[in-house]
């Protein structure tokens, strides 16, 4: 009996900091997967020599225009 209160203590106890941790790793993947396909788009064009996107302000824009919010997201 004593070790299942242990173990029920143990979950309950980490339980609230596991859900914090998952909502901040979440959180923080939505925020910088925008940037992530920037970066990405901008080492692609580099390589192929293309001139589509200047900066990352200009990236923004131009994703925004051609493919929505989802875009930052491909």
């Amino acid at each position: 009996m004593n070790v299942q209160c242990d173990v029920m203590f143990h979950l309950r106890s980490s339980l609230p900091q596991t859900t914090k941790e998952m909502i901040a790793r979440s959180c923080a993947t939505l925020v910088t997967h925008p940037f992530h396909v920037i970066t990405l788009r901008c080492m692609v064009q580099f390589i192929g020599r293309e001139t589509k996107h200047s900066g990352v302000f200009d990236s923004i824009v131009t994703i925004y225009r051609e493919e929505g919010i989802l875009g930052f997201f491909a």
